[in-house]
C-alpha cells in the first residue's frame, strides 16, 4: 500500500519527466492539485493568492510543458457525476453509505481489508484520472494530437497518486508520471526557476476554468461541501442556501452536518486519518445507519497535509493553506460545479447526462489489480 503520511520514500518521477520534456516526438502537459499554489507559496515565500497560480503556469511553460490545467475543474466533473449516482441511488436507500473515492489510500484499505464496504464506494475516478482521460480523449484529440503522443503529468500532494496512475486499467494510461509537491519544488530549484521574477500567465485554455468547489477538495470536508451543493440544485433546481457549510470546515479529524435538502434531512460524516475512518466503519458495521455520504482523506486534514507535502509542518502552516482555499471559496464568482460553463459544455459535447451509460465507459473505474508502488 502506497504510504499516506509520507514515512516511506515514494518513487521518484522527476527522470521520466525532464526525458519526457527532451522528447520532440511528445507534447508534455502538466496538472496540478489545488493545493499547490498554496503549498509552493508558502515554500518560495510568495503571497498565497490568484497569482501564485499563474506564476506556476509561467514557470510550466519555462520548464517545456505546452499546456498546464488546474485539476480543480476535473473535480467540478467528479462533483457532477457523483451527485447524479446518489440520486439515483437514494430512493432505494441502496449501497448507503455512499463512500467517495478520491483518495487512493483510502480506497486501497477498503479493497484490501474491508472488502465488504467495495460496494458501497463511489466508481468514479479520481479528479487526477478524469483531467488525465478528458486531456488525452478530448481536449488535445480535438487539436488533433494523437493521445499516444500527449505525455500527461500530475503534481499531487499525495505519494499514493503514483500507485493510482500505475494502476490505471484502461489500456492506454491516462496519466503518464506523477510528482509530488516536493518533487516539484526541486525541479524549480535545480532548473534555476526564479519564481518572484517571472511574468504570470493565465490559463492558455478554455479548460482553465474551475469552480470553488473544486478546489475545496484539498481540504477535509470540502469533497462533501462541494458534492452537497450540486445535489441540492439537481434535486430541487435551486442552490443550497447558505452555499457555506461551517459543520464541514475546519481541521478537525470528524465533522458531521445534516442539510436539508428537498424536504429531506441527508447526514453526512467527514474522516481523515485513517484511524478514524477504521472506527467509522465498525459503527457502520455495529448497525450505525443514519449516514447517507461519508468522505473519507486517509491524511489527516487532507490533502493540504498529503504525504507529498513537505514534511514537519505545524498547525501554523496548516491553517495557512486551509484559509488559502477557504478564501478562494469566498472570492470565486463561481462556488458550484454546475455552475461551471466549461463543465456543462463539456458534458454537451463530449460527455453525455451525468451517470449515463457513455460516461460510465469514460469517467468510471475498471477495475485492474492495483499496483504496489
Amino acid at each position: 500500500m502506497a504510504c499516506p503520511t509520507g514515512a516511506l520514500t515514494e518513487r521518484k518521477a522527476l527522470q521520466s519527466v525532464i526525458e519526457a520534456l527532451g522528447n520532440p516526438e511528445l507534447y508534455p502537459v502538466i496538472q496540478f492539485s489545488p493545493t499547490v499554489p498554496a503549498a509552493i507559496a508558502e515554500e518560495f515565500g510568495l503571497k498565497s493568492n490568484k497569482d501564485v497560480m499563474n506564476l506556476l503556469r509561467s514557470a510550466f511553460r519555462k520548464m517545456g510543458f505546452r499546456q498546464s490545467f488546474d485539476a480543480s475543474f476535473a473535480a467540478d466533473i467528479n462533483i457532477m457525476e457523483e451527485a447524479a449516482i446518489f440520486l439515483e441511488r437514494q430512493p432505494e436507500n441502496k449501497k448507503f453509505p455512499f463512500f467517495t473515492s478520491c483518495c487512493p489510500s483510502w480506497v486501497r484499505y477498503i479493497e484490501v481489508f474491508r472488502p465488504e464496504f467495495k460496494d458501497y464506494l463511489s466508481p468514479l475516478k479520481s479528479p487526477q484520472q478524469i483531467m488525465g482521460t478528458v486531456i488525452k480523449q478530448y481536449i488535445t484529440s480535438s487539436a488533433g494530437i494523437k493521445p499516444e503522443k500527449v505525455f500527461v503529468v500530475s503534481v499531487m500532494p499525495c505519494t499514493a497518486k503514483k500507485a493510482e496512475a500505475e494502476a490505471d486499467g484502461s489500456g492506454n494510461k491516462s496519466v503518464d508520471a506523477v510528482m509530488t509537491i516536493r518533487e516539484l519544488i526541486r525541479m524549480i530549484r535545480f532548473l534555476g526557476i526564479d519564481l518572484g521574477n517571472l511574468e504570470t500567465e493565465p490559463s492558455n485554455t478554455a479548460f482553465g476554468l474551475s469552480s470553488s468547489s473544486g478546489r475545496l477538495f484539498g481540504i477535509s470536508g470540502g469533497h462533501l461541501e462541494g458534492l452537497l451543493r450540486t445535489i441540492s440544485f439537481m434535486s430541487t433546481g435551486q442552490d443550497l442556501n447558505p452555499a457555506k457549510i461551517n459543520d464541514l470546515r475546519g481541521l478537525k479529524s470528524r465533522k458531521e452536518a445534516r442539510i436539508k435538502i428537498n424536504k429531506q434531512a441527508v447526514n453526512v460524516v467527514a474522516v481523515s486519518g485513517l484511524a478514524n475512518a477504521i472506527a467509522l466503519l465498525d459503527e457502520i458495521a455495529g448497525g450505525r445507519d443514519d449516514f447517507q455520504i461519508v468522505e473519507v482523506m486517509a491524511c489527516p486534514n487532507g490533502c493540504i497535509n498529503g504525504g507529498g507535502q513537505q514534511i514537519g509542518l505545524d498547525e501554523k502552516s496548516l491553517k495557512a493553506r486551509m484559509k488559502a482555499l477557504y478564501d478562494i471559496d469566498e472570492e470565486e464568482m463561481v462556488k458550484m460545479a454546475h455552475k461551471n460553463p466549461t463543465v456543462t459544455e463539456l458534458f454537451d459535447k463530449f460527455l453525455s447526462k451525468p451517470n449515463s451509460a457513455m460516461n460510465r465507459d469514460i469517467l468510471h473505474k475498471d477495475q485492474p489489480k492495483p499496483a504496489i508502488i
